[in-house]
């Protein structure tokens, strides 16, 4: 599709042929880069309907240009406009990428046996990003345990709360996932797990998920990166609060302009879970330049307490921030050599504050007293 769009035509303006894009639609878009019949990709296709008028567009900067009636202002606009139609079209494409991945979907679970309320078992491929080339990324492994999780809520049952994720060890294999019901007894006892989650549910129950690695079944699959944080936090310095000599840090919330943006969250729950977890990820990380602490790796080893939102939307109301205080007075020396730092975080949904560890490494820690 980008093929279709010039920034730069021979006019020096905007060329966009309307030969390749007339009557073209974001629904056009998805016929074109998504395979057919994909659930959720049916309810995501019928979301984004609007046209886009890519022969008005073209006329409107090339004629008027032509004639000299176009003020600046009014020329940039058009920039800006079609800017921001390729905008919208890259995130839907890379949201389809990131949800359909391969035609299979990006959650992939096979053997599974289910009671359908106490226990559940299932085999996970999980992948690769950017992000994370050597193992899984902590956030992206928290889909699949949350999709096996919601097999055991009832139709009136929603998940409240992330209780615990732990980060045991780096996960380079597809693992062998086990959820229970905590208060049926039913634990299987031989899972040596590299993550632990436990959710709770609206009923009051907790459901707890381990993921052991299969170590023979390395980690061959790829995807994107979560889209769903593009452009949510501000990457500007100048956004983000931070006093002197402090070590909490806000981080404000911009509110996703993408028409399609929540609807996903409704269609597929486990994403809030692990979108939530990478935003904190990303704001821990962007966290290191303000403090003086780590230097090229920052990983959560475990978060504890974060309340879940009702919608999405819950969390991106207008002056809305998220906090994060490193309690640096408490950091550790890790059985890796990597620095633990505990820190505290309050989503703006939250009523309290949540907990959680991050693994630094080591060097940056030197001023802090630690070599």
């Amino acid at each position: 599709m980008a093929k279709n769009v010039v920034l730069l035509g021979d006019s020096g303006g905007i060329d966009i042929d309307p030969e390749d894009n007339q009557g073209l639609s974001i629904e056009d878009a998805f016929q074109t880069y998504m395979p057919g019949d994909v659930l959720p990709i049916e309810a995501i296709r019928a979301q984004v309907q609007s046209p886009i008028d890519f022969q008005g567009i073209n006329d409107s900067l090339r004629g008027e240009v032509g004639k000299g009636s176009f003020e600046d202002w009014q020329i940039q606009g058009g920039i800006d406009q079609v800017l921001a139609l390729i905008e919208r079209l890259s995130f839907d494409m890379r949201r389809c990428d990131y949800l359909v991945n391969g035609e299979e979907g990006l959650v992939r679970l096979s053997e599974l046996v289910t009671d359908g309320e106490t226990f559940a078992s299932a085999i996970s491929e999980l992948f690769l990003t950017q992000w994370s080339s050597r193992f899984a990324h902590g956030s992206d492994m928290l889909l699949s345990m949350s999709a096996l999780a919601g097999k055991l809520l009832a139709d009136d049952e929603d998940f409240v709360g992330l209780r615990l994720a732990k980060w045991l060890k780096p996960v380079t294999c597809n693992v062998r996932l086990v959820a229970y019901d905590i208060g049926t007894g039913c634990e299987d006892g031989s899972v040596n797990p590299s993550v632990i989650m436990q959710l709770e549910t609206s009923k009051g129950r907790i459901i707890e998920v381990k993921s052991e690695q299969i170590v023979d079944s390395p980690i061959t699959r790829k995807a994107v990166n979560n889209p769903y944080i593009d452009g949510v936090v501000c990457k500007n310095p100048c956004c983000v609060v931070h006093r002197q000599g402090s070590n909490k840090l806000s981080f404000p919330l911009n509110y996703p302009t993408k028409p399609s943006f929540f609807d996903d969250f409704d269609a597929l729950p486990e994403l809030t879970v692990s979108t939530l977890i990478e935003l904190l990820t990303y704001c821990v990380s962007v966290s290191r330049s303000y403090l003086g602490i780590g230097d090229t790796l920052g990983l959560m080893g475990a978060v504890q307490g974060l309340q879940l939102p009702e919608l999405m939307k819950d969390i991106f109301n207008p002056g809305c921030s998220l906090d994060v205080e490193f309690l640096l007075d408490q950091q550790r020396l890790g059985k890796s050599g990597m620095i633990l730092v505990p820190i505290r975080f309050k989503f703006p949904h939250q009523e309290e504050y949540g907990t959680g560890t991050v693994a630094f490494t080591n060097s940056g820690y030197v001023s802090h007293g630690i070599v």
